[in-house]
């Protein structure tokens, strides 16, 4: 049952003036996210701070989730959320994780994208 509820797929992101709207689908229907656009600094930090990764004896790892970071990030973030109960609306941890990964990973694209336009493969050179 709480598989259910915490599961959500991204179905779009879009650039919106505010930064970026991030629509999901979850249990009981669709939600909106919309949030600014975040610094490098700031996705640096969250990054940083959202798992963290203890090497331990015998070739295992342990590796702890920070909800908090999350939680803070999004908070930090977030314009709106549409399609979720309450004034204001209770957006359960899980989706703040999602809508906060997708924002993210729509910037590291925009990035990329604007680096291949304006620095083209090299030529091999003539012989």
């Amino acid at each position: 049952m709480i598989e259910e509820l915490a599961a959500c797929d991204v179905d779009d992101v879009v650039p919106v003036s505010e930064g970026f709207r991030v629509t999901m689908r979850v249990l009981g229907g669709m939600t909106t996210h919309v949030m600014k656009t975040p610094s490098a600094k700031d996705v640096f930090e969250y990054r940083r701070g959202f798992v963290r990764v203890l090497d331990l004896p015998f070739g295992r790892q342990e590796m702890t989730v920070n909800i908090a970071a999350v939680a803070a990030f999004y908070e930090r973030l977030a314009v709106s959320s549409e399609g979720y109960a309450g004034d204001p609306p209770v957006v359960p941890v899980i989706h703040q994780a999602v809508a906060v990964r997708a924002a993210i990973d729509a910037l590291d694209m925009a990035f990329a994208e604007d680096r291949d336009t304006t620095f083209p493969p090299a030529t091999p050179a003539s012989q």
